[in-house]
């Protein structure tokens, strides 16, 4: 209620709210029977030029390439048309778009060149899918110079699931570990099957290994025992 109080107070009679019948949005159960009427004037264009770039793919490049120029376009528009290119490849009966169309695509828009990272993520799994082998050091250059879960990871499953880029995924991570958040490494070292720790990387119990002749055992037991004198220390210390 303190929703429809603050709008009503917003609006002035007759505007936006005319007519609103808020017992029936507040109240009854599902969803709106009625959808919201947006505006899709900037996603239709995108959607239209993504329809475009796949006819001419499907066409093997007879049709001509779409000359829609998107050099005005903000962010959200681009990743709109890239985003409706990987659902219809991801779509039952889709499928990737060549790798010549892909490499034609950079040639027009320089995906491969932007500093944006949304629109970089996007081409870099549309051109990955292709097996556009000239996309792998961007890619890796990518993905080891961002930290954020939300691009390393999906990137480097589609890198793992290729042909031209699963052993580079492989090296590059096993490289590059330590300098992702230790979740992001955990996630990304499970999708790579490289287990839990780096390569030549032995971890606190190997550490303490080396310091009691190599047995890791016996460093597990030196571990537990630091830990019990800090227990009895801090209970002496309450005693007192």
């Amino acid at each position: 209620m303190e929703f429809k109080t603050y709008l009503e107070s917003y609006f002035s009679p007759g505007d936006a709210l005319a007519g609103f019948d808020w017992d029936y949005w507040f109240h009854e159960p599902g969803m709106p029977k009625e959808a919201p009427n947006f505006d899709r004037t900037l996603s239709s264009a995108s959607e239209k030029l993504a329809a475009d770039w796949i006819a001419f793919d499907a066409s093997g490049g007879k049709g001509g390439v779409p000359s829609a120029d998107i050099s005005g376009w903000i962010t959200n528009q681009t990743t709109c048309f890239l985003d409706a290119i990987l659902s219809a490849a991801d779509k039952e009966g889709g499928k990737p778009l060549k790798s010549a169309t892909t490499m034609k695509m950079d040639e027009v828009y320089g995906f491969s060149r932007t500093k944006n990272s949304e629109v970089l993520f996007r081409f870099c799994a549309i051109a990955i899918a292709a097996e556009q082998s000239s996309i792998l050091p961007v890619c890796l250059r990518f993905i080891t110079t961002v930290g954020r879960m939300k691009y390393v990871r999906p990137l480097y499953r589609s890198l793992f699931a290729s042909k031209m880029g699963k052993a580079a995924a492989v090296k590059t991570f096993k490289e590059n570990r330590q300098v992702y958040h230790a979740i992001a490494a955990k996630m990304v070292a499970t999708d790579l099957g490289v287990g839990d720790e780096s390569e030549g990387s032995e971890g606190s119990a190997g550490a303490l290994a080396k310091v009691v002749g190599g047995n890791k055992s016996a460093a597990v037991g030196v571990a537990v025992a630091a830990v019990a004198v800090v227990v009895a220390l801090s209970l002496m210390r309450k005693r007192r």
